[in-house]
This record gives C-alpha cells, structure tokens and sequence, in this order.
C-alpha cells in the first residue's frame, strides 16, 4: 500500500483546547472525545486542488492526490490565510479526503447521475482512499496521510435495487459519493488499512500523533491527562456500533480492548 513520510515544523507542544476546523458531522462526531469546537476557513478547494495536481504531472495519481489532500488540509487549518490567528495552549485540525480510482480523482459529485456513476464504477473493483491531516499551534505544525484500499464485491442483479435505494443527495456532500459507514454490507468485499481513513478521520493515527502533547484538564501533564480505560472503551464501543457487519466477519479474532473487560456483540 502507498505511504508518505509525515512532514513536522517543530513540536506540537502542551494543549488543552481543540479546534476542528471542519463543519463535517462524521468528523466532529469521531472526534468528540476531544469535545473541539468548531471553526471554518474559507478556501477555494478546487482551485487549490488542480494546482497541485497541474505541479506533480508525471508523477503516480495516488501521489498526486496525497500532494493535493496534504495542500487542502493545510489551508482548511488556516496555513494560507494571513488573517487567521492560532490561540494558545490549543491545537487546530484540520483534514480532506480524496478518493483514487482508475488512475482518477473523484471529489464529491456535482449531481446524482456522477454519484450513480462513481458508485457503478466500484463494483467488482479496488480503489484508494487518502486522508490528509494537519495539526497546528504556535509551537509548531504536523502533517501526515494515512491510506485504506477499498475492495467492491461484484455487482449482480439482485445488489440493483439496494443501489438505487442508496443513491440519496446526502452522498453529494462525500468524495467518491459514498460512506462506509452507511453503506449496504454486500456493496464491499473489503478494506485494507485504517477503515476510519475512508469514514473520514483516522482516530488511532491522530492520538499517536497527539498523545505526547494533550493535557486534558490544563495542569502539568500526567497520566491522568489522558482518556481512562473506560472512556477508551466508551469510545472503541462508539466507533465500533458504525462499523458496517463484514469488518466484524473478516477481522473477527483481531481487535481487542485490553484490559478487556467485555466483548462488542458483534464481535
């Protein structure tokens, strides 16, 4: 599978506070663990996009599209715009997701007959999520991608009728026009890598980055500064409720909450 090196400008540094710099529900909601607020930078993502993509001609479409997500997460947190001002003891986030098939780049669809077409195109097929994240404060700035390959099942008869109840304008606001999380199981044969790069957000990939940094009650860091094994597993339990039936199949045995104290009924 692709992967990038992350690119760090010095540390992150000691936070209390979160900003998502995003309006998107999936995202606010996996990261409510964070309890962020919310704030919106406005960028001109398609011109942002294509310059890149014009600059790294040549080079393999999964490259240019890591390039490309990596540009529009930076100026989601604000890193081209002069007028925004980072705040103290806090860390801003901010990340873009961009789905590669067929040596292509499908961004969120401009109507429902693209969003039929990208979902056609899937079946019986793999294709490549990238998830850019950048993580800003004053001391310092990460940038990092995490990647999944998504596999489609072949497409029978019988899947036609599931399609047409699936294609709904809520997918106009997802790139590649679909989410796995609410997606009919039998659509997807699998997911290698990080499932939550496709829902729109790595969790696990984030704290490993900001772990080090996070003082959640704004003393001197600790071990009490960071989540309980209780609210972890409040958290895994959460995330895992959305998790469509089959990773449950295909990973049964893998995923474990230590200590354990209770397995998910699903798995």
């Amino acid at each position: 599978m692709f992967s990038t090196v992350p690119q760090k400008s010095g540390n992150l540094g000691f936070f209390e506070h979160v900003v998502l710099m995003s309006g998107s529900p999936r995202r606010r909601a996996l990261l409510a663990f964070l309890h962020p607020r919310r704030e919106h930078v406005a960028c001109d993502e398609e011109v942002i996009r294509q310059s890149v993509l014009d600059e790294t001609v040549g080079k393999p479409m999964i490259e240019r599209a890591a390039i490309a997500a990596r540009a529009l997460a930076e100026a989601k947190a604000g890193g081209n715009d002069e007028e925004f001002s980072l705040l103290a003891n806090t860390l801003y986030i901010a990340a873009d997701t961009i789905v590669v098939h067929n040596e292509k780049i499908y961004n969120k669809p401009r109507n429902m007959a693209e969003a039929e077409q990208m979902m056609r195109s899937y079946f019986g097929k793999t294709h490549t999520v990238v998830t850019a994240v950048c993580l800003r404060t004053l001391q310092g700035s990460l940038h990092y991608e995490t990647f999944a390959d998504v596999t489609f099942s072949p497409s029978p008869p019988q899947m036609e009728e599931q399609l047409q109840a699936y294609l709904t304008p809520q997918l106009l606001d997802r790139a590649g026009a679909y989410g796995l999380q609410d997606m009919p199981p039998g659509f997807l044969s699998g997911v290698e890598g990080d499932p939550y790069t496709v829902i729109g957000f790595s969790v696990s990939a984030l704290w490993r980055a900001i772990a080090p940094y996070y003082v959640a009650d704004g003393s001197s860091p600790s071990p009490s500064a960071f989540p309980s094994i209780a609210d972890f597993e409040q958290i895994v339990r959460e995330l895992a409720d959305e998790l469509p039936d089959f990773l449950f199949r295909d990973l049964n045995g893998q995923i474990q909450i230590q200590p354990q104290k209770e397995i998910h009924p699903q798995a």
